[in-house]
């Protein structure tokens, strides 16, 4: 059962209230025909996929294990990169890695996609096919195995439980 436009009529509602800074009257009514509006325009792109099985309290606990693993990885990588910045003659091995996926969600490729991107030295270039074309500025592997762990990591993983 699709509750995108229950969703978003929610979300909706408690926007219009954050933004007002009231719970006055005249602030709950209003927000009711705003909030159905920016529902009925926003539920056909932003939510629509949302059915009752995403709802799901396991879904917040993956999501806090990909957090979790995501920040790890965004402070190695950045740590790294100061090593790499900071050495007088780095030696660079930059490649263009063709990475294989195994999920058809367009959620979990952006969200992989994504999560490659914020993490400094790599950078994905394309997403096509269940591939991601990525770019490593220093690659100590090009066999996709090898590559896809040290890239992708766990990120693929948690974001199917998160996503899918």
């Amino acid at each position: 059962m699709k509750i995108g436009f229950a969703a978003s009529l929610i979300l909706a509602y408690i926007l219009w209230l954050f933004f007002n800074l009231s719970l006055g009257l005249q602030a709950l009514i209003t927000g009711v025909p705003v909030a159905l509006i920016a529902a009925a325009i926003s539920s056909r792109f932003l939510l629509r996929e949302l059915e009752l099985k995403h709802l799901s309290p396991l879904r917040l606990v993956w999501f806090a294990v990909y957090s979790v693993d995501f920040a790890i990885a965004l402070v190695k990588a950045n740590l790294f990169m100061i090593k790499v910045i900071l050495t007088p003659h780095p030696e660079l091995k930059p490649a263009v890695l063709r990475l294989p996926l195994r999920t058809g969600s367009e959620f979990v490729t952006a969200g992989v996609s994504n999560s490659i991107t914020l993490t400094p030295g790599t950078l994905t270039i394309d997403a096509m096919d269940g591939f991601l074309f990525v770019h490593w500025i220093i690659a100590s592997s090009l066999e996709t195995e090898p590559a896809k762990g040290e890239i992708v990591g766990n990120f693929e993983k948690n974001l199917k439980r998160v996503l899918e």
